[in-house]
């Protein structure tokens, strides 16, 4: 299945539209976090990344006349000196908002939106630090991606986290 990535800074596009819909639906409903930690400040100025599936034929909806694919996966970007109790000499890219849908978790998606995480943070930001709030369950996830921890458990959105970064 052909896969894409789009990419737009702040809320007035669709891609930002397509991430708030995926992350509602997991860390609003399956999750249980309140709308109100979920959708900060941050989203207006921050980069929103969305995976879409541009094969999902089923799927597709109109919009504006034209075929739309099926958003499968999402990340927001923030650049930052401090995250955490973390304070950063030069500035780094925090990754937030990483999720990908029920029905297409374990296929891989994940890493490759990781991956082009990575890329865009590079390329289009010159910052090739990233760092991360990982939750517990998925902290192999990172370090599978090269991440390595640099903080003790905390909690966040009454859920455990732990700081990780990859230079």
């Amino acid at each position: 299945m052909p896969l894409v990535v789009r990419f737009a800074q702040g809320k007035d596009n669709d891609v930002f539209r397509d991430a708030a819909i995926i992350r509602d639906s997991i860390f609003m409903q399956e999750r249980g976090v309140p709308a109100s930690l979920e959708h900060d400040s941050h989203d207006a100025y921050a980069i929103h990344l969305v995976l879409y599936d541009e094969d999902a034929s089923d799927n597709q909806k109109q919009r504006g006349g034209e075929k739309k694919s099926l958003p499968i996966a999402a990340a927001r970007l923030r650049v930052v000196r401090h995250c955490g109790v973390h304070a950063y000499d030069t500035p780094v890219v925090k990754v937030e908002r990483v999720c990908v849908r029920r029905p297409h978790r374990g296929k891989g998606y994940g890493v490759f939106l990781m991956k082009e995480v990575e890329k865009y943070a590079r390329e289009k930001m010159g910052i090739s630090t990233l760092v991360l709030h990982a939750k517990l369950p998925v902290k192999k996830f990172y370090k599978r991606l090269g991440f390595h921890e640099t903080s003790d458990e905390f909690m966040e959105s009454n859920i455990s986290h732990i700081t990780m970064s990859k230079m």
